[in-house]
């Protein structure tokens, strides 16, 4: 604080002026109107569930809605390959499915 102690009575104007801009486009929302402009879009993520050993019916629905609800994100859910120990997943055989 010293070196505002010594500093110009200039250097105290432009600090007030400057509190008082801030504070103006803050309480008359042009910050927030340039900030929020334009809304972006959801994140995309794929959730590909498939096979043994998991409650996949319950889970994927878990997972997409806690995800969705904490983040800006849209989940899509594939669930294919069966419950079996040798699921295959036909999504993978598409060489552009990600």
């Amino acid at each position: 604080m010293r070196v505002f102690a010594r500093s110009s009575p200039f250097l105290w104007a432009l600090l007030w002026a400057l509190n008082w801009a801030l504070l103006w486009l803050v309480s008359h929302g042009s910050l927030g109107k340039l900030a929020y402009a334009q809304t972006p879009e959801p994140v995309r993520a794929l959730l590909i569930v498939g096979g043994c050993c998991h409650d996949y019916d319950s889970q994927k629905q878990i997972i997409k809605q806690g995800l969705e609800a904490t983040a800006h994100i849209d989940v899509t859910v594939v669930h294919q390959g069966g419950s079996g120990t040798k699921a295959e997943i036909e999504l993978y055989r598409d060489p552009k499915w990600a």
